[in-house]
């Protein structure tokens, strides 16, 4: 009997440790004693990225009914307030003046979270935004692909909906592969959703939230379902809101697993305080002998590759074109994982044929599809640096390193 128990044990700890998709979750309080939630999200054995979130705090996508109570004509901005706190907002709106607001970014350092008065909802395969009309696609749709989506907005029940809302809907990548019945329950939820945040605006008096969008743990259960992973957590109480999150996303509750093994942490399992320590460190060591040198600053993120151990020898050209390739799909990598947003400064090895520079930023560009917030490749400067930049939604894990580090000692 106690070998069986040891050979399932096995054979679970087995199952969790594999390299698919992992979502790690944790809940930890920070210096003040706020509860924050931290999900590391693994995929082949690296931290794909760091979700973090306040308890009850707003979230980026949010839409509260706030009040103005302080404009800024220097500026052109507004100040206004809610249940969940003081947010700016670009334009100028009459003091006192009650309307909804969308949380654009959230607070940094000295600077308030912004937000907007362009609402939007998110679905899996679509966002219905407000102030945007039309129809807009996902840049990783195919030409007949779109021409499908089309086609279903050009129904009367789809036409009816985007005028009567006043809205526009962006396509996610996902929609090219979904069935029309599917896209249309979902236009019909989204509507009724944006229909619901209208009258609750008209009614309400409070600066209440109209509306709340996924948390992060909501967020980590749907990509777990969508791509065959497991939402692991050794707490009792972020498993019974697992579980409950997950019915009401409809993602089942086969992917959340609480997990009860005290001989041996999830950290220690999967070898988090490693994978930290990587993630945060500066220098960072690529498989041709190259590395790269990650700075972040306050206002911009610096990153320097290095030839380092390796030797170009006759075929320089060639040799310093495969480390900056090997060097941009490691960069294209790290600053999703870090969360490094902003201004962010790439300094290549030194190539001296044009094409190759062409090669290269034509790489980055394509390497640059599908992260989300998107990273935007400018150019090469005539110094040889390459200018990029990535909207901030939130801090930098190397910001939450105490945050990070609480969750390996738990």
């Amino acid at each position: 009997m106690i070998r069986q128990k040891e050979e399932a044990k096995k054979e679970k700890l087995s199952e969790m440790k594999t390299d698919g998709m992992r979502a790690l979750a944790y809940s930890v309080n920070d210096a003040e004693e706020q509860a924050w939630t931290v999900i590391y999200m693994l995929e082949e054995g690296r931290i794909r990225q760091v979700l973090t979130e306040q308890t009850d705090a707003p979230r980026v996508g949010d839409i509260w009914l706030a009040r103005v109570v302080q404009i800024s004509k220097a500026i052109s901005a507004s100040f206004v307030e809610t249940e969940g706190g003081r947010f700016f907002l670009p334009g100028i709106h009459k003091v006192g003046t009650i309307l909804p607001v969308m949380v654009e970014t959230l607070a940094y350092r000295e600077k308030l979270a912004k937000a907007t008065t362009k609402l939007a909802v998110s679905g899996d395969c679509m966002v219905m935004s407000a102030g945007q009309s039309g129809i807009r696609y996902s840049q990783k749709l195919t030409a007949e692909q779109k021409k499908r989506l089309r086609e279903i907005c050009d129904t009367p029940e789809v036409k009816d909906v985007l005028q009567e809302q006043s809205v526009g809907i962006l396509f996610r990548t996902k929609a090219g592969e979904t069935g029309e019945e599917e896209l249309m329950t979902e236009v019909r939820s989204l509507a009724a959703q944006f229909k619901k945040i209208c009258e609750r605006a008209n009614r309400e008096v409070s600066c209440t939230r109209l509306h709340s969008c996924g948390s992060v743990i909501a967020q980590s259960i749907q990509k777990m379902a969508e791509n065959g992973g497991v939402w692991i957590t050794e707490s009792v109480e972020l498993y019974e809101k697992a579980m409950t999150e997950a019915g009401r996303i409809g993602a089942g509750t086969s992917v959340v697993r609480l997990y009860e093994d005290r001989n041996i942490t999830v950290a220690a399992l999967y070898g988090l305080q490693a994978k930290i320590k990587r993630i945060c460190a500066e220098r960072v060591w690529l498989d041709c002998g190259a590395e790269l040198v990650i700075t972040e600053a306050e206002a911009m993120c610096v990153i320097d590759v290095n030839s380092a151990k390796t030797r170009a020898g006759k075929e320089r050209e060639e040799t310093f074109l495969k480390l900056n390739l090997e060097a941009a799909r490691e960069i294209m990598y790290q600053i999703p994982a870090r969360n490094i947003s902003g201004t962010i400064l790439i300094d290549f090895i030194n190539m001296d044929d044009e094409k190759s520079e062409t090669i290269l930023l034509s790489e980055m560009r394509s390497l640059a599809k599908g992260i989300y917030p998107p990273v935007k490749v400018v150019d090469i400067t005539k110094l040889g640096i390459m200018e990029t930049t990535r909207q901030r939604l939130e801090g930098s894990l190397k910001e939450k390193k105490d945050l990070l580090d609480k969750t390996i000692l738990l």
